[in-house]
């Protein structure tokens, strides 16, 4: 019994010593260990590491764009987003009538004096160091005039007079002091300002229908000539003498302006009061099939003097003679155009 008894005790001591020397050298992981803790935690970085990136991956894939590094943030500008054209930086400054202001209108770094007045409703006096320029008109803006810089590269500050007209017939006089007087530049349909605001001398650039580019070139909103009462953009250029220009064009744009917003539409839409004949081409003896009365068209274009082209409602395009201005040619007649065409404007 008592060997027994020592054989059992030399076994428990032995056991023992083999539990601490195995503690010692890591044979045993106890559950919670910080060993398995950070492999936990390198695994769950890995994860969402990998699922970030696949996100990521997934989005680019279903927009269609490659990742980039911020390129299209650094841009400014997202994808399926409308870019706007900023307005050039004009040099534009409204000036009350009635009074005399003093600026260098051609950097030379002398100021003159200058001042403007209407004298009635068909005549305005300009006063540009004592030298008085009249010109004759009708219904002259009464209360301003306006500095603008048409061309950034010349040393000149042209001067501006707003012409209201005889039936909101809008026009502008440009002038330019040549270092002795004052010399026309030309007079563009349109408006400098929104004539109708209550604020013109605090409106910024940008209100009125003439858009100068600051660089030598203007665009211009003149009326047409023929047909019925309609407008166009009308592009104008500062000439190696100075002067404003007209850019000729064969063919002006028949647009019209929607009833319900007002924005500016590509063609005109109308419907036919009569059987109209169709050619192929200005000038051309060879017929298409005629527009039928009570069909829809479009009017798309004109070379403001004689023709007129007109798009089908399948979209076949065709043209149709005018004479004096508004009178359509149907066989050996003709008939006034608003008698031929339901939708178009008459203003006068």
């Amino acid at each position: 019994m008592k060997i027994k008894r020592f054989v059992r005790s030399l076994l428990i001591i032995a056991i023992s010593l083999l539990t601490v020397i195995c503690l010692m050298i890591g044979c045993f992981k106890p559950s919670g260990s910080e060993s398995l803790s950070t492999s936990g935690s390198k695994d769950a970085g890995s994860t969402a590491t990998t699922s970030a990136a696949a996100a990521s991956k997934s989005t680019a894939s279903e927009t269609g764009n490659p990742m980039t590094s911020g390129s299209t943030a650094s841009s400014g500008t997202a994808a399926g987003s409308e870019t706007t054209v900023p307005l050039p930086v004009i040099d534009y400054r409204p000036l009350p009538a009635n009074q005399t202001a003093k600026v260098d209108l051609n950097q030379d770094g002398i100021q003159e004096t200058i001042s403007y007045r209407c004298v009635d409703d068909y005549s305005f006096n300009l006063v540009l160091n004592q030298q008085t320029i009249r010109r004759e008109g009708e219904m002259f803006l009464p209360d301003w005039f306006f500095l603008i810089d048409l061309d950034g590269s010349d040393d000149y500050l042209d001067v501006a007079v707003q012409e209201l007209g005889p039936s909101d017939d809008y026009q502008v006089s440009f002038f330019y002091f040549n270092g002795s007087r004052l010399v026309l530049r030309g007079v563009l349909p349109g408006m400098i300002c929104d004539v109708a605001s209550e604020t013109i001398g605090k409106d910024p650039f940008g209100k009125g229908t003439i858009k100068p580019d600051g660089a030598g070139s203007l665009t211009a909103r003149a009326r047409g000539a023929v047909l019925h009462t309609w407008f166009f953009d009308e592009p104008w250029l500062l000439g190696s003498d100075g002067l404003l220009k007209k850019i000729h064009q064969d063919y002006y744009p028949l647009q019209s302006n929607d009833p319900d917003t007002g924005d500016v539409l590509p063609e005109t839409a109308v419907r036919l009061l009569m059987d109209l004949p169709l050619v192929q081409s200005p000038g051309s003896s060879q017929a298409i099939e005629p527009v039928k009365s009570g069909q829809t068209a479009s009017l798309t274009q004109t070379d403001n003097q004689s023709w007129v082209q007109l798009r089908k409602s399948n979209g076949e395009l065709g043209w149709f003679l005018l004479v004096d201005g508004f009178q359509v040619v149907i066989g050996g007649s003709s008939y006034f155009s608003g008698n031929v065409f339901e939708g178009l404007s008459f203003a006068d």
